[in-house]
């Protein structure tokens, strides 16, 4: 028997099947049959049946046994596997379909052959996906189209409702003919008439409980089809199909129009004109027309005899007078709102317009929490937030509200919102498998152009760092190994040749890399007489040489794969490489084989829907096949649902339709337009049928649906103003329609009152102190998170410099005394360079990001200053050690750093005379660039600390001393280095008669070299003293920067305290400001100079008479080189 109900409410159909499965005389230990449209629907309608089945009075304590769930379209699949056999290979289900259409092109050649118009010329779609695709199409024809599909195998070219084809889509009958005749079986719509009357007859016996139930479905699943398709099982089932419409009056109207028309056309326009009627509600016109189609079928079979009459059932009638219970009884009714006064207390619907997906999320959050606020008999559990691009949004939604409220945290007394308990409930299975977004990585990466960053990022993914045992440590040391060896992208010149880039160009790629970094462990980087075949040694510590095997292991697994990525290959093929290179470059721990046995199950799965025959398909596949191919596979693995277990349920779009929550909320709502592509060589949708599924019609009907489940308060949010432009972002068609449908709802009169109040824009920071006012309608302020209101809270305070840590933090250890203290010379000449560092690296432990430690993916095709000036060093360090110009340009070439080969010559010549001045400055001077002797120094300041380390004499003669020699522009810093060694070789050994020797490239374009000779004033008689005095002042300054970030910064405080233009070294306009050195931007900010000479001085500062921290830390650094360095022998000019 078959019988049709349909009714707008999801519980009033759970009763009626409560009470049909409690009442229907079937054998009690007969399972029941149950097909439902999604996973969340079965959860809920499992829950529902056991609070009416068997419960207690008053009480919801049942249980929901001996059901066998599944999906509305499984009766179909039932009804051909019954004629099958029961066998499960259907060679026309789409995934096995597309392996005979690939087979099919492949011997009529689809380029050049008769299904030409399968290429299109602009890209050339890979070809599994074009086989892909039209196995979709013909599978869609097979299911809405079976009249249409029988006429092609008849001979005739026609389409869905009889017309012959024009010429330019003749080719799908054509090809569909010869995919039929590849298979050698018939296709389901030409069986499918036979089958029907065998079912219906009696002879051909369903394996199928005697109960059936299709569930909460909205329109017919499989359109016309359906409804012989139900007529048949009926003979000899029970089958309930139970409609959700959402509105019943409007669905009997159509019904009650179809049936007074006598016949129903097929074609929906003429349909939408002859039996549609007129909406009454806008919303029900826009986005309402499946389920009347529906209705109008159902009307169309019960014309004919085939259907009953569908019982439409009674829901409760609505009550209450808020905004959302006007609307959705204007919706069930289908009538046009009658417009009344607004209600300003009403907060049943609201829109939020926000800037960025951040932002949305973080509006949402706070939305939740005032309706908790509000309401104490509201749970988390009552709530539901649909994004209909969940998974985007997802990593967005983590973030911000960071781990489940009923899941350990470490940082529950963080400040910020209060935390909810919550659920994201349909993530695909990547999400929680690390092993198959993995496989989807590995995918990415092999058929692309293994840029460094890629491949670093591979590196860190869980299953790699399982299997090749990466820690944090050698995922840092092999980044940095990257960033110095200079690797771009590119395996090796062979893969790189793949991209249109000569072979002969062979730096920048990993092959590079390994090769000088397998080589540097017997030859350093500094023996460019024994370059290797162009292979430059680098040092590697002895410590890493293993890591450096394991990384060459790796990416020879890499490059297997990658080489098999250049050709085709038939699909087994393919499933060994990637079967290898996951076996080989993935690992797991002892809990977690399922990981690995769902890639496996994934691959095998594959293998089996190739086969043709008997055997798997032998057709060439390239890379981009596989991709596809792999990829759609891993896509279409689901997660674990996650439904009804407890918290505020996180969604897409789909699953949750129809299931009634006290709050739903809908995020990111834009723009609904599903996801199918124009019309093109789809015959199903050039000429549309009553009861095809349209994607876009169907993601408005969704949105309608949350409307409608929604008994408390719909809540809205959309990006209202783009995150980067701060242009405004006009709103969806379906929010407009939306926001027009709940004005109508009001007053004319009152609604300028309900726009302000219904629709809020939110303003683009979280810290914005407009949320943390009350604001009209309201007792409290918008967000509740702790830290934004912090961060306002300060933003309101006068704009005056904030310090990054407003008082010093105690010394690193007052466990040791001064007097056994020891300061290493290494961290003062550190300190002096970058004195800011010291506190956030040395103190603090934080990592600072400099320009030249970002990695690029780009090949040195342009003019790199930071790699001139390490080539002009390495220059400077070859002639040091007697190596020739020849071998210099040689290593350079082979480093790649510089320039593409096109250039590298170029380039060298240009950074060679400037190398070649330094150096003679330097041996005019007598530098022995080897060194003469190496002194080790030990001085011990007034205080007892002790200031230890080593200084190489590389002048000799009656003034030794150290010298440096570099190919880089003269800084203070450097000025500050030669002199700390100065004062360290005076304070140990006072006897001598010292010098320190700085050579540099000129300070600006127009002075080639800069040579400065450091010696101690003539008029001081105590050298030893007052060396340890200026030492002491170092070694201060150096505690001082151990315990907060001072304003001590080389070039600008220089110019300060000489009397000069220190605003131009704080805020330069060559790119050298002081002011962007990262570590500085990070404990001081972008501080205009006005501001940081406005910090005023502090009484644990410096000694000084100056008002400002700036000028004290300037002059006690400056006071004390002045004091000890000779003015007149310093600086000996430069050559010009």
């Amino acid at each position: 028997m078959l019988r049709l109900s349909a009714a707008d409410d999801l519980r009033t159909l759970a009763q009626r099947l409560a009470d049909d499965l409690q009442h229907a005389r079937i054998d009690p230990f007969e399972r029941a049959w149950i097909a439902v449209p999604s996973a969340a629907m079965r959860r809920w309608l499992a829950l529902e049946l056991a609070g009416r089945l068997g419960a207690s009075p008053g009480r919801r304590d049942g249980v929901t046994t001996n059901v066998d769930w599944a999906f509305p379209g499984s009766l179909r699949r039932a009804v051909l596997d019954a004629a099958n056999g029961g066998s499960d290979a259907d060679p026309y289900e789409p995934a096995r379909l597309a392996w005979a259409v690939l087979d099919v092109l492949g011997s009529q050649g689809a380029d050049t052959g008769a299904f030409a118009a399968l290429v299109d010329p602009g890209h050339r779609a890979p070809r599994y996906d074009r086989a892909r695709q039209v196995a979709d199409l013909f599978d869609r024809y097979h299911v809405h189209r079976p009249d249409m599909v029988r006429a092609w195998h008849d001979g005739a070219d026609v389409d869905g409702i009889g017309r012959s084809l024009p010429p330019s889509l003749r080719w799908q009958p054509e090809l569909w003919r010869a995919v039929r005749a590849r298979l050698g079986v018939a296709s389901p719509p030409e069986r499918l008439p036979d089958i029907l009357a065998e079912v219906a007859s009696g002879d051909l016996v369903l394996d199928l409980p005697s109960q059936l139930t299709i569930f909460g479905v909205t329109v017919l699943p499989g359109g016309r089809g359906f409804v012989d398709l139900a007529a048949a099982v009926g003979r000899h089932h029970d089958l309930h199909v139970m409609l959700a419409q959402p509105s019943s009056v409007r669905a009997s109207a159509a019904r009650t129009a179809a049936l007074e028309l006598g016949s129903v056309p097929d074609v929906r326009a003429r349909a939408d004109h002859a039996v549609g009627g007129t909406a009454g509600h806008p919303l029900q016109r826009a986005w309402g027309s499946l389920p009347v189609e529906s209705a109008v079928l159902c009307a169309d079979a019960e014309h004919r005899g085939v259907w009953p009459t569908i019982e439409v059932l009674s829901s409760a009638p609505a009550h209450g007078a808020s905004l959302l219970d006007r609307l959705r009884a204007d919706l069930r009714a289908d009538r046009a709102s009658v417009p009344a006064p607004f209600d300003p207390t009403d907060r049943s619907i609201r829109f939020h317009d926000c800037f960025g997906t951040t932002r949305q999320v973080e509006v949402v959050r706070d939305a939740i929490l005032h309706l908790l606020a509000d309401d104490p008999t509201l749970r988390e559990d009552d709530i539901l937030v649909v994004c209909p691009s969940l998974e985007q949004v997802a990593p967005v939604i983590e973030a911000v509200l960071g781990p489940s409220a009923d899941m350990p945290s470490s940082d529950t007394d963080a400040p910020g919102a209060p935390r909810l308990r919550y659920r994201i409930a349909d993530r695909s299975i990547r999400s929680v498998n690390p092993v198959l977004a993995g496989t989807t990585a590995l995918l990415e990466l092999v058929s692309g152009r293994f840029e460094a960053t890629a491949v670093l990022d591979f590196l860190a993914l869980p299953p790699v760092r399982t299997r090749w045992a990466f820690t944090d440590d050698d995922l840092a040391r092999i980044a940095g190994w990257a960033s110095e060896l200079d690797v771009r992208w590119g395996l090796d010149p062979e893969h790189r040749s793949r991209f249109a880039v000569p072979t002969a160009i062979t730096t920048n790629t990993w092959q590079a890399a390994l090769d000088r970094l397998l080589l540097g462990g017997t030859v350093t980087d500094s023996d460019l007489d024994l370059v290797v075949e162009r292979v430059v040694g680098f040092g590697v510590e002895s410590d890493a040489a293993e890591l450096a095997g394991r990384l060459a292991d790796l990416l020879a697994h890499l490059a297997v794969l990658a080489d098999a990525c250049a050709t085709t290959a038939p699909v087994t093929a393919w499933l060994a490489h990637f079967e290898a290179a996951t076996d080989a470059l993935f690992g797991v721990g002892p809990d977690d084989g399922w990981q690995l046995d769902a890639l496996a199950g994934i691959f095998a799965d594959v293998a089996d829907r190739a086969v043709l025959d008997g055997a798997v398909s032998t057709v060439e596949l390239s890379v981009a096949d596989i991709r596809r191919l792999l990829g759609e596979e891993l896509d279409a693995v689901p997660g674990r649902p996650d439904f009804f277990r407890g918290g505020v349920t996180f969604t897409s779009l789909t699953p949750m339709r129809w299931i009634p929550y006290r709050v739903v909320c809908v995020l990111a709502l834009a723009d609904l337009g599903g996801t199918e592509s124009v019309a093109g060589d789809d015959l199903a949708r050039r000429f549309p049928l009553l009861g095809d599924r349209d994607s876009r019609v169907d993601a408005h009907q969704a949105i309608l649906e949350a409307a409608l489940a929604a008994t408390d308060h719909l809540v809205i949010v959309r990006e209202g103003h783009d995150v980067r432009t701060n242009v405004v972002v006009p709103p969806s068609v379906v929010h407009a329609e939306l926001f027009d449908a709940v004005m109508a709802l009001v007053a004319t009169t009152d609604h300028d009152t309900a726009r302000s109040l219904l629709s809020t824009s939110h303003p683009r920071q979280a810290y914005d102190e407009r949320l943390f006012v009350a604001s009209e309608g309201s007792n409290r302020p918008w967000s509740f998170d702790q830290a934004a209101l912090d961060a306002a809270a300060a933003l309101r305070q006068p704009p005056v410099a904030v310090e990054f840590c407003p008082a010093p933090l105690p010394e690193p250890d007052t466990t040791v005394p001064d007097s056994v203290r020891v300061v290493a010379l290494d961290d003062l000449r550190r300190f002096l360079a970058r004195p800011q560092r010291t506190f956030l690296v040395d103190r603090l432990q934080l990592s600072v990001l400099y320009d030249d430690d970002v990695l690029s993916d780009a090949l040195p095709v342009g003019d790199d200053s930071l790699a001139a000036y390490a080539a002009g060093n390495r220059r400077l360090e070859a002639l040091a050690d007697g190596a020739t110009d020849d071998a210099w340009r040689v290593a350079e070439i082979a480093r790649g750093s510089v320039a593409l080969n096109t250039r590298i010559r170029a380039r060298l010549d240009a950074i060679a005379p400037d190398v070649d001045a330094v150096v003679g400055a330097g041996a005019t001077l007598g530098v022995v660039p080897a060194g003469i002797a190496t002194l080790e120094l030990d001085a011990v300041l007034p205080d007892g600390t002790r200031v230890v380390g080593t200084v190489v004499d590389r002048l000799g003669g009656d003034e030794p001393g150290p010298a440096v020699v570099r190919y880089a522009r003269a800084k203070a810093a450097s000025l500050l280095g030669a002199w700390l060694d100065l004062l360290l070789l005076e304070a140990a050994r006072p006897d001598v008669r010292w010098r320190s020797v700085l050579v540099e490239r000129g300070a600006t374009a127009k002075e080639t070299v800069s040579v400065q000779v450091l010696r101690f004033r003539p008029e001081i008689l105590d050298r030893r003293g007052a060396a340890l005095d200026a030492l002491a002042v170092v070694v201060d300054l150096y505690r001082r920067a151990l315990r907060e970030p001072i304003p001590l910064f080389p070039e600008t405080s220089r110019e300060l305290h000489a009397g000069g233009n220190a605003r131009s070294k704080w805020i330069a306009f060559n790119g050298s400001s002081e002011r962007d050195d990262p570590s500085v931007v990070l404990a001081f900010g972008t501080l205009d100079y006005s501001d940081l000479v406005a910090i005023p001085a502090r009484p644990d500062d410096p000694p000084g008479a100056t008002p400002t921290r700036l000028e004290r830390f300037a002059d006690y650094l400056w006071d004390a080189f002045d004091a000890t360095v000779d003015p007149d022998g310093r600086d000996v000019g430069g050559a010009r």
